[in-house]
């Protein structure tokens, strides 16, 4: 099961998801949604509820899940995740590697191989869906290596900056 607490608008809403994929009882605070999910990439879903059927698409950067449906965007705060994220798979890992949460363009690279970082310091800036996603280090080290260059397209929770974690 998955589950978060998400902000929208000020307002708290405890979501929780049975099963990710398949058909899937979901629960917004005390109101039940039979939905069917699919899982179409790390960051894209088809949802059915009922006879209608729209594309999902979900982004992560920090504590904010960006959700779009519907021709709509919707910024979440996550108030406090457990058992998962409702994101796409994307930003930092323990490991020091980064990657793009869903499939964009990287418009700056803001360090180089080589370079010392600080966590939680801005690594690369990818658009996707028409927004500016800044990828922080979760960790403070070394740039190993960078696998993309400005102008590049990149794929969702492809590596993009790896850096190299400091002995402590």
């Amino acid at each position: 099961m998955i589950s978060a607490e998400l902000v929208y608008n000020g307002e708290r809403y405890l979501v929780s998801v049975d099963r990710p994929e398949g058909a899937t009882a979901a629960r917004i605070d005390e109101r039940s949604i039979e939905a069917e999910i699919t899982r179409l990439s790390p960051d894209c879903f088809s949802l059915r509820i009922g006879p209608k059927q729209t594309t999902v698409f979900v982004a992560r950067s920090d504590e904010k899940v960006f959700v779009h449906v519907g021709g709509r965007l919707f910024e979440f705060e996550e108030a406090g995740a457990q058992g998962g994220a409702f994101a796409g798979g994307g930003g930092a890992v323990a490991d020091g590697s980064v990657s793009s949460p869903m499939p964009g363009r990287v418009v700056k690279m803001a360090v180089q191989e080589g370079q010392q970082v600080e966590k939680n310091q801005v690594l690369v800036i990818v658009e996707a869906m028409k927004m500016e996603n800044p990828l922080k280090s979760s960790v403070a080290g070394t740039v190993k290596k960078i696998h993309y260059a400005e102008g590049d397209l990149v794929d969702a929770g492809k590596p993009i900056v790896e850096v190299e974690p400091a002995e402590e």
